[in-house]
């Protein structure tokens, strides 16, 4: 059993996290579980099945992570139904605040066992870094009245693929069509880009966001299944 330790979440978080692909854990490994993660606090366990008795390890499932994908379409090429964000005092606020319901699901704010506001401080991360472009090579919003009503990050996944990063909608206008248009600005902005791929992930426990994406042309990739195991 090889747990890989995860310097960037060791030193952000504070505290010693290491990762474990299940797919390269032998049954005879299993013995040797509590020496190969005694030197971490935390360990995020990554497997393509759900693992079978997971609790009589001590472990904690947070997640079920799946990734939709699609095929960039050449009728989507439309440049200017999206605004690229553009930074301010004010809008960072409403885009931190948008990031912070899209992730209402995320592992980082349900894991009971995170008391440092580590979702808050990831997520503000996570808006910093697109607006940066260091993980992101576009930031678009929806305004409405002058107030971001929506707003999609958009990364490389791989030569082929772009990836959406975060994509939120307020509340009270869900539903009205900004999503699918935001979706839309992804596709032709990667299109643009000569990605012939676009992918997305959420929760399995995310219905609505499930739906939206088989809604707006997406199909399920792959599936991985996530857990904790804290060292207490």
């Amino acid at each position: 059993m090889k747990v890989l330790k995860l310097t960037w979440d060791s030193v952000f978080f504070g505290y010693p996290i290491g990762k474990i692909d299940w797919r390269t854990t032998e049954k005879e490994d299993l013995q040797y579980f509590n020496k190969y993660t005694r030197p971490f606090k935390l360990v995020y366990i990554f497997s393509q099945e759900p693992i079978k008795d997971f609790e009589k390890l001590n472990l904690k499932h947070v997640d079920t992570k799946v990734t939709f994908s699609k095929r960039v379409l050449e009728y989507n090429k439309i440049y200017d139904i999206c605004l690229e964000y553009i930074n301010s005092k004010s809008a960072f606020k409403e885009l931190l605040s948008l990031a912070y319901e899209s992730g209402k699901y995320s592992r980082f704010k349900n894991d009971n066992y995170f008391v440092k506001n580590e979702f808050e401080r990831l997520y503000e991360e996570w808006i910093l870094k697109s607006i940066n472009k260091d993980i992101a090579f576009k930031v678009l919003v929806e305004k409405k009245n002058d107030i971001i009503s929506g707003f999609v990050t958009l990364g490389k996944f791989s030569e082929t693929t772009s990836e959406i990063g975060l994509i939120a909608v307020r509340d009270e206008i869900q539903g009205t069509g900004v999503g699918s248009k935001l979706i839309k600005c992804a596709e032709s902005t990667s299109l643009a880009k000569n990605y012939k791929f676009l992918q997305v992930s959420t929760q399995e426990e995310n219905q609505q966001a499930m739906q939206f994406y088989i809604k707006n042309g997406f199909c399920i990739k792959e599936k991985v299944y996530i857990y904790h195991y804290w060292n207490l």
